[in-house]
């Protein structure tokens, strides 16, 4: 990712030594004002006791160790429409919505 011009920042939760959540922001040094908030995963067994919004919290302050990211003035992220929990954190931490995604699907052997 580093060749491509891409830093990655990540936060990892664990709960008694086992990886219970994961975060990651990715900086691209090609075009410094956006950032991108990529994935976000929970453990269902985890879910519903702050585990996203601590590690996006404490990813967003990591940002500010990243020189790379000095420059960005908006951060971006996607979130499915069905995932009223991820939607609702979202919006607590400011983000709006912008634009709306459509992804298609397709079998490999109908390609």
């Amino acid at each position: 990712m580093d060749d491509q011009g891409w830093t990655l920042v990540r936060g990892l939760a664990r709960h008694e030594g086992a990886a219970v959540g994961y975060t990651e922001i990715l900086v691209n040094r090609h075009d410094p004002e956006i950032l991108t908030q990529d994935d976000t995963l929970v453990d269902r067994a985890h879910r519903g006791h702050g585990i996203g919004r601590a590690l996006k919290l404490a990813n967003l302050e990591n940002l500010r160790q990243v020189p790379e990211a000095a420059q960005a003035r908006w951060i971006q992220t996607y979130t499915a429409l069905d995932n009223a929990p991820m939607l609702a954190l979202n919006r607590v931490l400011g983000f709006r919505e912008a634009d709306v995604l459509s992804i298609l699907e397709g079998e490999l052997s109908a390609v």
